[in-house]
């Protein structure tokens, strides 16, 4: 959606993307216009709820455990 965005704001009517294969170069031009229009990433959410950076990191010290000590989480469980 974003994609799309940046294109109509530059009045580029085109598929940019879609079906072709995409080089580098067009990465680095769709990212140059994102900029110039005040694009930028998010953070993460789920259920439309941010997830904060320490629920993110508490993530991390349970697979750096989970790693460490082989064990493998319960069924259905995270």
């Amino acid at each position: 959606m974003a994609e799309t965005m940046i294109l109509a704001l530059e009045g580029r009517f085109e598929d940019y993307t879609v079906g072709k294969d995409i080089g580098i170069e067009r990465v680095n031009e769709i990212t140059a216009l994102a900029r110039k229009h005040g694009f930028q990433l998010s953070g993460f959410r789920s259920f439309e709820r941010e997830v904060t950076p320490g629920q993110i990191e508490a993530v991390r010290r349970n697979a750096d455990k989970r790693r460490s000590t082989g064990s493998r989480p319960a069924a259905g469980g995270a």
